[in-house]
């Protein structure tokens, strides 16, 4: 066997790279499956020479028989006689590489040195947990496209005020097109007056359910070195089977591999008392956070205030709501040309703010430097006066204080213990 170098090798996802500089080639293998002969894999030839990224030949190989690898060794030798004693040897080498990769899954590693980062890692703070699928869910209008639009903005490129970990983005789109989704990235832009970096903002209109899409997710991920994934939405990318844990745990493990930030959107059930994101139970299980979205905005109003609550943590704990302000800018016809998003507080919103507890819409409320009675702040809250005595008596002393049969904030810094 003619001897060459150990090539550069990556798998991400079930996709296996490797690359060998000398020879400018590159080969990725996918869609790997076990079957009664052996693993099968999809394998792509590429060729690098001359600093250009060529397509070779493509055809699905089985990794163990030694009859279609000398079938394909005799092609490529004729596709690039300058390698063709070479081919045989690496054929071999990401045959025996590649099955041995795939069988032995992640590796066992000894927990006690893995290093382990100081403090919860976000990629957008606070609401995207770092490497880690993310869920955010709502009603249809309550502007969880746009938000996930504008974290998808504020991570391709900084802005200020923002805290976001910068890198490259991809948006998986089951329910609108690119033209309506470039639109309004256009108005984020023009609000921010930022420009947004177009090489690092990647857009795909999906059709097919997740799991049967992933090798081609993988691919993309790994070639463009994404960073962030939006999923639009849990609904399309099961395949409408969103009520189906089976599918839930197909689609969450699919995009576990991907080892990246993940960020899912799903619509509510109507009319549901405990809110919760429609469908099985595993869409809200497997996530390590997941957000509520509520959105109020007067009909022919161009402004809209968002609410965010923290429904399910995994680790750190739970965030105090947060709010988002949006001002659409169209023109005399309605075409939509700037939006301007700022942060907001929830409690200056009734409605928003019957989402947070007593105890942060009484301190929003008592913070006005008024003392009031339990009845008064009960009316105020649209609260049973009961409810309201006993979330103000667990607090007294700490965040409350009580003259005679009224009411007040002890301070402020207290008062940022609200809950």
């Amino acid at each position: 066997m003619t001897q060459f170098e150990e090539p550069t090798f990556d798998c991400r996802g079930g996709v296996y790279v490797y690359e060998w500089p000398t020879h400018s080639i590159r080969i990725l293998l996918d869609h790997l499956k076990d079957g009664d002969s052996g693993p099968t894999a999809e394998i792509a030839i590429r060729s690098l020479v001359n600093g250009t990224d060529r397509h070779v030949h493509r055809t699905r190989l089985n990794l163990l028989t030694t009859t279609a690898r000398r079938t394909l060794v005799s092609h490529l030798g004729e596709r690039m006689p300058p390698l063709k004693e070479y081919w045989a040897g690496l054929l071999e080498y990401v045959s025996e590489c590649t099955i041995q990769a795939y069988r032995q899954g992640e590796p066992a590693v000894a927990l006690w040195d893995v290093e382990t980062s100081e403090g919860l890692a976000y990629r957008f703070r606070p609401l995207l947990h770092e490497g880690a699928i993310n869920l955010i869910f709502g009603a249809p209008g309550s502007l969880k496209s746009w938000v996930a639009l504008f974290m998808g903005f504020c991570v391709h490129v900084p802005v200020k005020g923002w805290e976001a970990e910068p890198g490259r983005v991809l948006y998986l789109d089951y329910e609108r097109d690119e033209k309506i989704n470039r639109k309004r990235l256009g108005a984020i832009s023009s609000g921010l007056g930022v420009l947004g970096e177009r090489s690092q903002f990647d857009y795909r209109r999906c059709y097919y359910r997740l799991v049967d899409d992933l090798p081609e997710i993988q691919r993309l991920v790994l070639q463009n070195d994404i960073r962030f994934l939006i999923v639009d939405s849990a609904g399309g990318a099961s395949g409408g089977d969103v009520l189906d844990n089976a599918e839930a745990i197909r689609c969450m493990l699919g995009l576990r591999s991907l080892g990246i930030t993940v960020l899912v959107l799903a619509h509510e059930p109507k009319n549901a008392e405990n809110k919760s994101p429609f469908g099985a139970s595993y869409w809200t299980n497997y996530p390590s956070s997941v957000w509520h979205i509520r959105a109020e905005q007067e009909p022919g109003s161009n402004h809209a205030d968002v609410g965010l609550y923290h429904h399910k943590v995994n680790d750190g704990r739970y965030l105090k709501p947060m709010g988002m302000s949006f001002d659409f800018d169209n023109d005399a016809d309605d075409r939509l040309l700037s939006v301007n998003i700022k942060r907001s507080d929830v409690q200056n919103s009734f409605s928003l703010a019957k989402s947070t507890t007593i105890v942060a819409r009484a301190i929003h409320l008592l913070r006005q430097g008024d003392k009031l009675t339990t009845k008064d702040i009960a009316e105020e809250l649209d609260e049973k006066e009961a409810s309201v005595r006993t979330k103000l008596a667990q607090h007294k002393g700490k965040i409350f204080g009580k003259e005679g049969e009224t009411w007040f904030l002890l301070s402020e810094r207290n008062s940022a213990a609200q809950r």
